[in-house]
């Protein structure tokens, strides 16, 4: 069962009580409304050339794309693949998936939220909702910010305290995943929230990707992801050694 919010001591029931802090503005347990979301820059090192299609309006438009055949087979399953994450991480882990609510925000008419260029796709008045996806064991595995119609989201997510997979799962709703780009970044904030020691977060880079939601021929949502390499515990690397 997802995990659930305690109102009065604005924890997350199922995940540990003591973190390091969340970015500023944030407050994971009440959803609170945040100007920005924890958007990703190019990795130190990366290549300068882009193989995007994105336009440099977009605040992925300038990361380090990765192909299907970098990854070895089970990070190519989950980054390319179109199974739910809130399923595949608890059956990974063996503990129920859960999320803490970092924020949610009402964009204003024109607001493009420096998302990736799909957004244009999603009608307006939009919604963004972001994430911390863990477990009930208190592991933090990712982070995941979407992009929704307002009325959309009210009607699919009325309990925000639960991953989207399990929100949809529950009303039997089905979709279908559109993966657009799967690619590296790097963010200071999300080093440190999974756990990256202090002296390697600044040169950390993250595998992450952005797909959409398709529910009877029609947009549903835009959702991107970033995940802890602490999934690497059950996963193995995501690429092979490189041989010296």
């Amino acid at each position: 069962m997802a995990s659930v919010v305690d109102r009065r001591s604005k924890v997350a029931i199922g995940m540990p009580a003591k973190r390091e802090a969340a970015p500023e503005g944030s407050d994971p347990a009440s959803g609170r409304s945040r100007d920005h979301w924890l958007r990703l820059s190019r990795p130190a090192g990366a290549f300068t050339a882009a193989h995007s299609a994105e336009s440099p309006r977009c605040g992925v438009a300038l990361l380090p794309r990765v192909e299907p055949e970098v990854l070895l087979a089970p990070w190519r399953m989950m980054m390319f693949g179109d199974a739910s994450p809130t399923k595949l991480l608890g059956l990974l882990t063996g503990s129920p998936t859960a999320v803490e609510v970092l924020g949610t925000r009402h964009l204003a008419s024109g607001d493009r939220d420096h998302a990736p260029d799909a957004i244009d796709l999603i009608r307006e008045p939009r919604f963004r909702r972001e994430v911390f996806l863990g477990n009930t064991a208190g592991e933090r595995l990712g982070y995941a910010a979407s992009w929704w119609a307002s009325t959309d989201h009210d009607r699919h997510l009325a309990d925000r305290s639960r991953p989207i997979g399990a929100s949809l799962a529950s009303k039997r709703t089905e979709v279908f995943r559109e993966v657009i780009a799967v690619y590296r970044g790097s963010s200071t904030d999300l080093a440190a929230a999974f756990g990256v020691p202090e002296e390697q977060r600044a040169t950390a880079s993250f595998l992450a990707r952005h797909y959409l939601f398709w529910h009877r021929g029609e947009p549903l949502a835009l959702i991107l992801e970033v995940f802890s390499p602490r999934l690497e515990a059950w996963m193995g690397p995501a690429t092979a050694p490189v041989d010296s």
